[in-house]
């Protein structure tokens, strides 16, 4: 009882953020936003912020019921220098509702930096919580 025992591997389903988000989520000037919280895709009207660029925290999926959509941007390196992803003001907005409307709900671009768009991209993941 207890302990580990040996030949025995962990388990975690869940893996990191790059295993939902892309390879280079955490490399590149990236926001990761779910528009569909809590109820899925398209009763969700909130929004949850997984990642805001340098310095931020990445929280993979975590959808409790239902499909949910989840808006990966990605930003040129030559954004104003007073968008938050360059300042490093965005970064606290990981982990978080986005309920001031920072995010385009759309397509979750981070409208404060929205000039500096170089891509968007959706993936989409369901229930349950642990395992998506």
């Amino acid at each position: 009882p207890g302990g580990s025992h040996p030949g025995m591997q962990v388990f975690s389903p869940k893996g990191p953020c790059e295993d939902y988000f892309g390879r280079n989520v955490q490399n590149e000037t990236t926001t990761v936003l779910d528009p569909d919280v809590t109820e899925g895709f398209p009763h969700g009207f909130l929004s949850f912020v997984h990642h805001a660029g340098p310095g931020s925290v990445c929280i993979p999926p975590g959808p409790p019921v239902g499909c949910h959509r989840y808006f990966v941007v990605t930003y040129s390196d030559g954004c104003d220098p007073f968008c938050p992803l360059v300042t490093g003001e965005a970064a606290a907005l990981a982990g978080k509702r986005d309920l001031a409307g920072n995010f385009d709900r759309g397509n979750g671009v981070l409208l404060a930096c929205r000039d500096c768009v170089k891509g968007v991209s959706v993936t989409c993941w369901a229930a349950p919580a642990l395992e998506p």
